[in-house]
């Protein structure tokens, strides 16, 4: 299935998995006896864990980053996105995204595979010079932003077709909706 979108953000909804360690107290010592310091470091432990939930790391299945709150697991690819169930057994494919092209009526270009880098729950997939796809895991969801650098040669609107397997593409108040 094909959808062909008008815009240059696309959210993705869907659901993570927080994986707790142990964190030792650092040169403060933790007071539990419910002293301020106690209060103090128990919130900064929870803050770490909150900000850390969403990052992105190498999961021996490839770059992932989890999202508990909507229950998906991101698979980030040279060419676009997957998402996983994180919670079902077997975690089923929810959507694959990927940008096929982008440019002006006859005019459009094949996107090839980019390289994938990232950092703490940014991941960008550079596709070339002049477009770059970054993905930004947070408790909203997960969202594409495209940037091109260039403008596309070609008159008449700027079209950027997205490719998607698995979830049915729908209208949304501020651009497409995945169902899956």
């Amino acid at each position: 299935m094909k959808a062909t979108a008008r815009i240059a953000l696309v959210s993705l909804l869907s659901p993570l998995l927080v994986v707790c360690s142990a964190l030792a107290a650092g040169p403060e010592r933790a007071d539990f006896n419910g002293s301020k310091g106690s209060a103090d470091w128990r919130f900064r432990v929870e803050r770490s864990l909150v900000e850390k939930e969403y990052e992105a790391s190498e999961n021996g299945l490839g770059l992932q980053a989890p999202n508990r709150r909507h229950g998906f697991r991101a698979y980030f690819e040279a060419e676009g996105v997957r998402l996983v169930d994180r919670t079902a057994p077997g975690s089923p494919e929810l959507a694959r995204v990927r940008v096929a092209s982008i440019g002006r009526a006859e005019e459009r270009r094949a996107l090839a595979a980019g390289t994938v880098g990232w950092s703490g729950n940014s991941v960008e997939v550079a596709r070339s010079s002049a477009v770059s796809e970054q993905f930004e895991n947070s408790p909203e969801g997960l969202r594409q932003i495209l940037t091109i650098a260039h403008r596309p040669p070609g008159v008449g609107d700027l079209e950027v077709v997205f490719e998607v397997a698995t979830a049915v593409v729908e209208r949304a108040r501020d651009g497409v909706a995945l169902v899956a």
